[in-house]
């Protein structure tokens, strides 16, 4: 079967129209005798100008009126028949075309969609594989955190970019792995210093928390508990007022095992501190 090229089809669109004799015009001899005569009509019972002496005569008028009316309707529809209704032919015939094309052009959008689907799958796939093939690069960046841009799919993006863009995404992620085992390391030197539990403040660190802010608060931890032996050296177990420095209880040894988020262990420990009461802390991350 021959296929139809798109520019004989816009060729052949340029249908012609079966000419004809144009039909006579349609002229109402006394026509302007006419208004003339309506609108005197219309003036003589315009608004306010019926009373009982021309009561029966307007009624008579009025039923003559709508007789005429309904005349001149019944003439126009008539006479303009045979004008309308070539042109009502015409509008069918050429609804009928436009309607089989668009039938044409939904078929052929479905079949494109379809191919730009398999398309897209095809490339995601392939995509994919690059990701895989440049992670071995970095291995200790999991593939999976390789979001897929959608611009990648797209049938103009070269190979080229996308190899381009998956290195550089790859280099970020590596870039702030290294960033964090720098800091890692710096909260693990500065909580052994202070003989400090590393493991919760690592935690706190994972969790989003600047390392500035991690150090600031084992340093204040870690001031806390020398203020507390330095209590206790003194005091031994009494509390004491630390208003007065008169002892008004008797200390109580007292452990606790709890299930605690960030945000409330440094609550505790910022209560515990305020209260100056010696204390222990033993994370343990599950």
């Amino acid at each position: 079967m021959d296929i139809i090229k798109s520019e004989d089809l816009i060729e052949q669109s340029k249908f012609h129209v079966t000419s004809r004799t144009e039909p006579s015009p349609l002229n109402i001899e006394n026509y302007g005798e006419l208004v003339q005569a309506f609108k005197e009509l219309s003036e003589r019972y315009s608004e306010g100008k019926i009373d009982t002496n021309n009561y029966k005569e307007a009624k008579k008028t009025k039923a003559t009126l709508n007789k005429l009316i309904k005349a001149l309707k019944e003439k126009r529809i008539e006479l303009a028949r045979p004008y309308e209704q070539p042109v009502i032919d015409f509008k069918n015939d050429v609804k009928n075309l436009i309607d089989i094309l668009t039938v044409a052009t939904s078929h052929i959008d479905f079949g494109i969609k379809t191919i730009d689907a398999q398309e897209r799958n095809f490339k995601e796939q392939q995509v994919q594989k690059l990701i895989n093939e440049i992670g071995f690069n970095f291995p200790d960046i999991d593939n999976e955190l390789i979001q897929i841009h959608k611009d990648w799919l797209n049938r103009s993006t070269s190979q080229i970019k996308i190899e381009r863009d998956i290195q550089n995404d790859f280099q970020v992620l590596d870039g702030q792995r290294k960033s964090l085992e720098a800091d890692i390391s710096t909260v693990e030197t500065i909580a052994n210093m202070s003989n400090a539990d590393a493991a919760g403040w690592v935690a706190m660190l994972k969790s989003g928390t600047k390392v500035e802010e991690v150090a600031r608060q084992i340093a204040e931890v870690n001031k806390a508990q020398q203020e507390a032996v330095k209590q206790h050296e003194i005091h031994g177990e009494n509390v004491i007022d630390k208003d007065t420095g008169e002892v008004v209880a008797k200390a109580k040894k007292m452990v606790i095992s709890a299930n605690l988020t960030d945000k409330q262990a440094n609550y505790i420990e910022s209560y515990l501190k305020r209260e100056n009461v010696e204390y222990l802390m033993n994370t343990e991350v599950e």
